[in-house]
């Protein structure tokens, strides 16, 4: 009988591939689609996305693919993502993913500047420090 498990620095086998991002696709959909967006927002502007699934995992990389739409002209498109360092084994894989979807969900420093609710909240806050400590030095 053939052992499916994988010997560290070894590949993660396909069945092992297909399992996780089964899993992944079907009771994690919302991490899946935040990893895609994460991604693409290191390339600047984030398009509408949507059909978003995991596609395959290995030591060095996990893979998506996903509908891009842009106006009425929608198409299908693939991202591939490294996991920096490499996993060491497929048993690494969990903990890694969990990894990248805390990462993929925490809030972003980026978005006080790029969210205009956030910055009109930052901006009247601000606005209100400030007559609070020029009426408070007055008295």
């Amino acid at each position: 009988m053939k052992n499916q498990a994988t010997m560290p620095n070894q590949d993660i086998t396909v069945e092992t591939s297909n399992r996780i991002c089964s899993h992944m696709n079907n009771d994690h959909y919302v991490s899946v689609y935040a990893m895609v967006k994460n991604a693409l927002l290191t390339s600047g502007r984030v398009p509408k996305i949507n059909n978003v699934e995991m596609t395959s995992i290995c030591l060095k990389s996990y893979s998506f693919s996903f509908t891009v739409c842009e106006g009425d002209v929608c198409c299908r498109r693939s991202l591939t993502v490294d996991f920096i360092p490499p996993l060491s084994s497929s048993r690494e894989s969990k903990s890694r993913l969990v990894a990248e979807h805390h990462k993929a969900l925490s809030p972003k420093i980026s978005w006080c500047f790029t969210d205009p609710a956030i910055m009109i909240i930052i901006l009247v806050t601000a606005a209100l420090a400030c007559v609070t400590h020029f009426w408070g030095s007055e008295n």
